[in-house]
């Protein structure tokens, strides 16, 4: 799913590059900028294209975070909650990354 959200937003940035557009602000894919890609005076495919990107970006994030969530609460059952606090102190790691280590570990 989060290789899925990755490509959603690099072809988003695509279509930034192609029509030499600035991204709204340092989230440009969240739902509150939806409106100022509807906006854009782009060809009608890529409006539609638009449309299917944050279709699926919106059906995405709340599969991601039950995800997440599920991660988080795999980690405080053993036989990973003895694991995770070890793995959440390594930089750049953090409570869902380790949790997820921890999954592929087993």
């Amino acid at each position: 799913m989060i290789r899925q959200r990755t490509r959603i937003h690099n072809r988003l940035q695509s279509l930034l590059q192609r029509h030499n557009l600035v991204p709204p602000g340092p989230e440009p894919y969240s739902p509150a900028h939806q409106a100022w890609w509807s906006a854009l005076g782009l060809p009608a495919s890529e409006h539609l294209r638009l449309r299917h990107e944050f279709a699926v970006l919106d059906a995405l994030e709340p599969l991601i975070a039950e995800a997440d969530q599920e991660l988080e609460r795999q980690g405080t059952i053993e036989p990973w909650a003895s694991q995770t606090p070890f793995l959440v102190q390594l930089p750049g790691i953090g409570g869902a990354d380790g949790h997820g280590l921890v999954e592929c570990d087993r």
